[in-house]
């Protein structure tokens, strides 16, 4: 059985993505998404220089397209983009995001495919959390460790494949 808590995670992702880009929601609602070289510009930013505020304004960008775009399907659940509780929570969420969207973009026949999708979030995901523990060696996040630790151990599609599973079973459970 899946304890209550759990069945809050989408709630929570939605909510996140929301707060994270209020003025560019609107826009997308309107039909007026960002062209994709403006997105892989925004994506270029953010991965360049993830603390400047030319990134955080980019991550806006990349959100907006991820939630308009009917081109990228993004999964996000517990232990792919979803760690909450952290100062980082936002920026992790958006590289995730960020990651997805670049290869769905760069990747068109196989943008649909969400394990390919997830890993690639999920590796820009990882790649900001070594640039934080640079700037904070004290910042972990378990989530994180444990899919670093899959990648070195080569089963990163396992590590892939068992959250997936926990999204939908949860997704599932929620409705």
């Amino acid at each position: 059985m899946i304890k209550a808590r759990y069945l809050w995670i989408p709630v929570i992702v939605m909510a996140l993505v929301a707060c994270a880009m209020p003025h560019q929601a609107v826009c997308a609602a309107e039909g007026e998404l960002p062209d994709e070289a403006a997105v892989r510009a925004a994506i270029n930013t953010m991965f360049a220089d993830p603390f400047s505020e030319r990134a955080v304004e980019a991550q806006k960008s990349v959100l907006d397209f991820s939630q308009g775009s009917d081109k990228i399907k993004v999964i996000v659940a517990r232990d792919i983009g979803f760690y909450p509780g952290t100062k980082y929570s936002d920026m992790l969420l958006a590289h995730y995001i960020a990651g997805v969207v670049k290869f769905g973009l760069e990747n068109t026949g196989e943008a649909s495919d969400e394990r390919l999708g997830t890993q690639a979030g999920l590796r820009a995901a990882l790649s900001l959390y070594k640039k934080i523990r640079v700037r904070e060696a004290s910042f972990t996040v378990p989530e994180l460790n444990v899919a670093e630790a899959s990648i070195q151990n080569g089963r990163l599609s396992v590590f892939i494949d068992e959250a997936l599973a926990r999204a939908k079973k949860e997704r599932g459970a929620a409705k």
